[in-house]
């Protein structure tokens, strides 16, 4: 399990200040409250980026100051009428939460001509039963359904493990294990974030060996092929 850590910040309205986190992007991770009534304690996410807020008064008094890398700097100051300062260690906006706390936003934009960076982001499997597959995953490794319809879940981890999604296809064929040449194989693709240019970086895969398939069904996701034929999607987030 990977180490990590979260600022805690005070507010005096717990529902009121996830509204305000929602507009940079942040959702509910959990909340808490010891008894009905008590103060709200409660944990955001988004991405690897994580933020507690506490309604408790003898938490964090402040107000205090959170720095915060987020890409899409100049959506959050388009958000909030702000402009982006261009700070010679990067690009800023500076914003106060509804209980005067200080939340600098800043990001670092690559060097030209470097690579965007891309990590794995989701594990997709297939199944009949997306609800039974999904409740099985969930048990057995503690994610948690984030979103979801009839055909469809996605699964997330508390602690920023890769994601994973439950697609439903009515005729999926369980793979035959040990491997056989004429049984079913095994199957799965891996969904990857791009963070920066998509063309970019399916630009670096192909140089790397990879095909682009000849069917792409979205405009922010891109289909390939590795060196052996699996299929995996780059993607950026709208």
């Amino acid at each position: 399990m990977r180490a990590g850590g979260a600022p805690v910040l005070r507010v005096r309205d717990g529902q009121a200040a996830i509204a305000w986190w929602a507009r940079l992007g942040f959702a509910v991770e959990f909340e808490h409250r010891f008894e009905p009534g008590m103060p709200l304690y409660v944990g955001l996410r988004r991405d690897d980026a994580i933020v507690h807020l506490s309604e408790h008064a003898g938490d964090a008094r402040g107000p205090s100051l959170v720095y915060l890398y987020l890409p899409d700097i100049d959506r959050i100051a388009a958000e909030f009428g702000l402009e982006v300062s261009e700070a010679p260690w990067a690009r800023e906006i500076h914003l106060t939460d509804p209980d005067g706390n200080r939340v600098r936003c800043g990001w670092v934009p690559p060097p030209a001509g470097m690579p965007p960076r891309v990590r794995v982001s989701t594990l997709s499997l297939s199944a009949a039963d997306v609800p039974a597959l999904s409740g099985f995953y969930g048990s057995l490794l503690g994610y948690a359904v984030h979103d979801e319809d009839p055909g469809w879940h996605y699964l997330l981890a508390s602690d920023g493990s890769v994601a994973l999604a439950i697609q439903g296809e009515p005729t999926h064929v369980p793979p035959v294990w040990p491997q056989t040449a004429d049984g079913q194989q095994m199957q799965a693709h891996l969904e990857i974030r791009v963070e920066g240019e998509l063309d970019a970086a399916v630009e670096r895969a192909v140089a790397l060996g990879a095909r682009l398939a000849a069917y792409q069904p979205q405009d922010d996701v891109r289909v390939l092929l590795d060196p052996a034929g699996h299929p995996f999607c780059l993607w950026v987030a709208t």
